[in-house]
């Protein structure tokens, strides 16, 4: 096995810890996971939108600030992607280039879907985790 599955219960839901992502289980029917990068550029907006563009997903929706970024990729049911996923994206360190990097969607925890699982996937291969 290539990672650990720890699980603790929260007053609002599960936390879960598989490999290096951190995923967190809000009851009834939200899904966010949460993992911490590094980044090269100094612009957080054009670095996570790059990433985003790089793994061909698209995105009706964004906003991005000096601090932070966000953006809704759509449902996309012949993706597998049954449910809109949020990327956001914020500094976590800015003098180290340390961003947080939280995918979430309204999916019925991980059920059979894993919209938010698989986009977290697909993001972490350009945005890896900070080892």
């Amino acid at each position: 096995m290539l990672g650990t599955l720890k699980k603790r219960e929260r007053k609002d839901g599960w936390l879960l810890r598989v490999f290096r992502f951190e995923i967190i289980i809000f009851f009834p029917f939200m899904t966010l996971i949460r993992w911490t990068s590094r980044l090269d550029q100094p612009s957080i907006c054009d670095a996570v939108a790059q990433a985003i563009e790089g793994c061909g997903l698209p995105y009706d929706y964004s906003r991005c600030t000096k601090e932070q970024f966000f953006a809704v990729i759509p449902r996309d049911p012949g993706l597998n992607r049954k449910a809109n996923v949020n990327v956001l994206a914020a500094w976590s360190d800015p003098s180290h280039r340390q961003i947080e990097i939280e995918i979430s969607s309204d999916e019925f925890v991980l059920g059979d879907s894993k919209s938010c699982w698989n986009v977290g996937q697909m993001l972490s291969r350009t945005i890896p985790h900070l080892d």
